[in-house]
């Protein structure tokens, strides 16, 4: 399984004047994989945000946030193998009159 998904983050600009609000980026992309092997299963994230504008806690002048790169990898390993049981159904039937 593979989704990857670009966008613009809603909320990001402000209602009254629609000015870019600080901390949110204009532009982000996600990436996600996954891949069963036997009963294991393997995946990676990846999450890309571009720059955004910020102030400086210290000085309180008006700065640029590089953007960043967050990545996680995971790994799960089913135990028992997995039991799909189905069960009958009985229709109850009335007679015909």
């Amino acid at each position: 399984m593979v989704g990857a998904r670009g966008r613009q983050p809603a909320g990001s600009r402000d209602l009254v004047d629609g000015s870019q609000l600080l901390r949110r980026t204009r532009r982000s992309f996600t990436l996600s994989g996954a891949r069963t092997i036997g009963r294991g299963e393997l995946g990676v994230d990846l999450l890309l945000a571009g720059p955004r504008a910020d102030i400086d806690a210290v000085s309180g002048d008006a700065v640029q946030d590089g953007g960043y790169l967050l990545a996680g990898v995971h790994g799960k390993l089913n135990l028992t193998p997995s039991v799909v049981r189905e069960r009958p159904t009985r229709q109850r039937t009335q007679p015909a009159l």
